[in-house]
């Protein structure tokens, strides 16, 4: 997010028309180019910009900051899906483990790439058929992931569907009778070609177990 986009955003949600953001600051040509990101603006008229308004320019450029960030992760995410499934499905064990690694960095920081992380891991010891040696750290979270979910994301059926053989039958009887619940009576609800792929792999495991 630019500067410009930022301050947008900012005016919008204080209701303010361009004239009333530039104030006595800038002209509201000026203001508005900023806006479009064909001008630029100096320090000192950001800082004044905003203390008319009563918000502080560090709080301002540490939000612009964040959200960059979090796009930026967003995009790694999306990437890392892709690549995830490819390397998967060439079996391409050495590459996975080096998703492992780069997608570890950041699996604290949100619950979509700690996913990620987990489907990683169980992807890699699944290739190598050794299952049994993943942390039960990481199988707890897994299964507290998929008990504490609300509904039956994209999300939560890949990390389900690629983790079912960690569970107890009991559980297992629940959590299968609650993806009926969710979809049998609304397919609509599959609203992708993922979680439609997954429901299926879900239905194959568990009818294999």
């Amino acid at each position: 997010m630019t500067i410009g986009e930022a301050l947008k955003q900012t005016r919008k949600s204080m209701k303010l028309s361009q004239t009333e953001m530039a104030g006595d600051v800038l002209s509201t040509s000026y203001y508005s180019k900023i806006e479009r990101g064909l001008n630029d603006i100096q320090t000192q008229d950001l800082i004044d910009l905003l203390k008319q308004h009563g918000l502080q320019a560090s709080i301002f450029l540490e939000r612009i900051e964040n959200e960059d960030s979090e796009n930026d992760l967003a995009h790694k995410n999306l990437i890392w899906q892709k690549q995830l499934e490819d390397a998967y499905y060439h079996q391409q064990i050495e590459r996975l483990e080096d998703l492992k690694i780069e997608i570890g960095k950041y699996k604290n920081q949100s619950q979509n790439i700690f996913n990620l992380y987990a489907l990683v891991v169980f992807s890699i010891a699944s290739l190598k058929k050794q299952i049994d040696q993943i942390s039960e750290n990481i199988k707890r979270q897994v299964r507290q992931i998929v008990f504490d979910s609300d509904e039956w994301s994209e999300s939560t059926l890949q990390i389900f569907a690629m983790t079912m053989m960690i569970y107890a039958p009991e559980d297992m009887d629940f959590l299968i009778n609650s993806i009926f619940r969710t979809y049998r009576h609304n397919v609509s609800n599959l609203s992708g070609r993922l979680q439609e792929r997954d429901c299926q792999e879900v239905c194959v495991n568990n009818l294999s177990r």
